[in-house]
């Protein structure tokens, strides 16, 4: 796609949301197939890549004003990559449950990346309005 955006003189840029959150996506439905005795496969090191809805608005609507010129491959994920263990306890404990066990699966275990966002702020010149997503605890 972006050989032949090239190739034919029109401006691109690739958006790569991390996971939407916010209102109408509360955090909590990452957990919420995680019941009482969830195990959850792998560690639960796997960093988090998610960005707020409004976050994710801000960076669409600078990607329109770009110059031509100034293309490329954005990620748009907030600062806060807490591993997916902490957060789940996190939820689980505001939800009053016990957390969920994880363990690792016989063959390979899913990594996860931990997904940067510098171009999101230098590019695009956003400022986060959300920049952690890990909950408080109770």
């Amino acid at each position: 796609m972006r050989d032949t955006c090239t190739r034919h003189a029109v401006p691109w840029t690739i958006l790569r949301l991390g996971g939407l959150y916010g209102p109408g996506r509360e955090l909590f439905r990452l957990y919420r197939g995680a019941g009482d005795d969830a195990v959850l496969a792998g560690d639960g090191m796997q960093p988090t890549n998610l960005i707020h809805c409004e976050d994710a608005v801000q960076a669409v609507l600078a990607a329109l004003t770009l110059a031509p010129d100034e293309r490329g491959v954005i990620n748009v994920v907030d600062d806060d990559h807490t591993p997916r263990r902490e957060i789940f306890a996190r939820l689980a404990a505001l939800a009053g449950r016990p957390p969920p066990r994880w363990e690792r699966p016989a063959g390979p275990a899913a990594i996860g990346k931990r997904v940067g966002n510098a171009r999101l702020k230098t590019l695009l010149r956003v400022a986060l309005r959300h920049p952690s997503h890990t909950p408080a605890s109770p």
